[in-house]
């Protein structure tokens, strides 16, 4: 006789889903979610297929759940998948566990920005120096791009260098791209200036406000404006009495000297911040006379008298403005009666009036003309004379 028989069911051992990782690169950015992709996992008997990720540091418990994580941090994070089967003689197997590493996010470049001042004039050039720039992967760029005081640039490799042709303010930004997952575009450094009207000279108003003076007249003048420029500013002053002084920002007061014939005060503008030029000046000037001279004494006609060529009336009268003694040089030759002393001090006035009924001249009447003069302080000039 024989007794029931008994069966088992025997069936394939288990086998484990296979995984693809998502996004399937080998690199990604921190911030990037990862996640698998799952298909198959068969055989045994009592199974469930279950998943666990790792963060860097340690794995994560098993899971039927695929993961879906945020890469938190940069290092090695991975995922991996398994089928747990209960019944007898089948077990647990595994498959091999996919890994991303992931890099820190991108960090721009460090700028420094030329000029250093961020105050500026209106025709400065303006751009930065870059170093550094870190981080993400993928294909990587540094990018800039620039402000013109209304509005923005696109984004470019190449380092801006403009010129800041407006007033207002003018910047440069720059940040570091990346194309891999999780990376995009850096946080921006920023370097600015603002840009300001070219400076404009002070007017002037002279002091005496004539158009001449005699030599030795105080001369100074008043201002009044003056603007625009960036850094420190002042107007400024300078004087020409002969030679030039130097710039002042104080305003000039001298003597007019006569030696050159006219005299002149300058105003302008100076500004230290870059690209703030000098403006042209503004100026004041007046003419100096060296004397006062007197051609009017009284209308003596003049008488040919024997054999001199011509016996005639001079008449001039001379003040010495100058700081020096003054001698006349006469342009006439022959016998004649002197007209004069040839030299007077400072601040003498030499008046000579002669006519011939009472002290008559017998001159050559081809070197009549004006008298010359000249000062021991190194000015000089001429006498309109009357000749009758």
């Amino acid at each position: 006789v024989y007794s029931s028989a008994v069966y088992w069911n025997v069936v394939a051992d288990p086998t484990p889903p296979s995984i693809t990782k998502s996004p399937n690169v080998s690199h990604v950015c921190v911030g990037q979610t990862l996640t698998v992709s799952t298909s198959g996992g068969s055989g045994g008997t009592g199974c469930s297929n279950q998943y666990r990720y790792y963060n860097g540091s340690s794995w994560s418990g098993w899971s039927s759940s695929v993961p879906s994580v945020t890469a938190s941090s940069a290092g090695t994070w991975g995922m991996q998948s398994r089928r747990t089967c209960s019944g007898n003689g089948c077990g647990t197997v595994y498959s091999s566990a996919v890994y991303w590493n992931v890099v820190a996010d991108p960090t721009p470049p460090s700028t420094t920005k030329s000029p250093t001042s961020g105050a500026i004039c209106v025709g400065q050039n303006v751009t930065v120096s870059p170093s550094g720039g870190s981080g993400g992967t993928g294909s990587c760029y540094n990018q800039y791009r620039y402000y013109n005081s209304s509005s923005w640039s696109s984004f470019s490799t190449t380092i801006p260098n403009i010129t800041a042709s407006s007033t207002g303010t003018w910047a440069i930004r720059s940040r570091r791209y990346c194309s891999g997952p999780g990376c995009g575009a850096s946080s921006e450094n920023v370097q600015s200036w603002i840009a300001s009207p070219d400076p404009t000279p002070p007017t002037l108003t002279k002091n005496p406000n004539v158009a001449s003076v005699n030599h030795g007249t105080t001369l100074t003048a008043s201002s009044s404006g003056g603007s625009g420029g960036a850094g420190s500013c002042q107007n400024v002053y300078a004087y020409y009495d002969g030679s030039w002084s130097g710039y002042s920002p104080s305003m000039p007061s001298f003597s007019a000297n006569s030696a050159p014939g006219s005299n002149f005060i300058i105003g302008t503008r100076t500004c230290s911040g870059p690209g703030c030029d000098t403006p042209p000046y503004n100026s004041v000037g007046w003419t100096v006379n060296a004397g006062t001279v007197t051609t009017n004494c009284g209308g003596f006609s003049c008488s040919y008298v024997g054999a001199c060529d011509g016996c005639c009336t001079i008449c001039y009268q001379f003040t010495n403005s100058t700081s020096g003694t003054v001698t006349l040089s006469y342009p006439f030759a022959g016998g004649y009666i002197s007209p004069g002393p040839q030299s007077i001090p400072p601040g003498a006035t030499r008046s000579v009036c002669k006519n011939p009924a009472s002290s008559p001249f017998c001159l050559t009447m081809t070197q009549f003309g004006d008298i010359s003069w000249s000062s021991t302080d190194g000015s000089s000039g001429t006498i309109s004379v009357q000749w009758d």
